[in-house]
């Protein structure tokens, strides 16, 4: 119902954000100001006309270049690929949306006990993904997947196998 988004109308470059909701939820705050149902807010970056005329250039490339059917593509080939995790012995579970997905590392697959190491989880995840050329995001121990939206199939390849060779490191350096 309601959807908040910033990066991405500017690449990054400039401080914008949007916020999309439901005609039901706007509506909830239209009337006079005596019935008290306006959103009191305000933001030091509102209306930044050059951070809005990025964001106009940016969604012009997206159509220019047909992002979004390119990353609907690329997003199918990349849920066929992700599937793959689940056959390795630390993987206990694989969450994603879309290209977004976080692959729970365990001891044993069955309980889905959390993998311990007397060194920290997320220290080991990152120095076997360099070996791999591949800085991964943790969070404990889960391990996120969150590539550019332009991302190749090509690079969808070397992002998963990557990810795959950096987990069956983990596994024989806890043996």
């Amino acid at each position: 119902d309601i959807v908040s988004f910033g990066k991405m109308l500017t690449g990054g470059y400039l401080t914008l954000a949007a916020t999309l909701t439901t005609k039901k939820i706007s509506d909830a705050f239209l009337g006079s100001f005596s019935e008290m149902k306006h959103l009191f807010h305000g933001h030091t970056y509102t209306g930044n006309p050059i951070a809005a005329s990025l964001a106009n250039e940016n969604l012009r490339l997206y159509e220019k270049t047909k992002l979004i059917q390119k990353i609907q593509k690329t997003s199918q080939f990349f849920k066929n690929r992700i599937s793959e995790f689940n056959d390795l012995e630390l993987v206990g579970d694989v969450r994603h949306k879309g290209m977004l997905t976080g692959i729970e590392l365990v001891d044993n697959k069955d309980s889905k006990t959390p993998i311990k190491s007397e060194k920290s989880i997320n220290k080991i995840v990152f120095d076997e993904g360099r070996k791999h050329n591949i800085f991964f995001r943790t969070l404990g121990n889960i391990i996120m997947l969150v590539p550019p939206l332009a991302i190749s199939q090509n690079e969808v390849d070397i992002l998963i196998d990557g990810t795959i060779n950096t987990i069956k490191g983990i596994s024989k350096s806890l043996k």
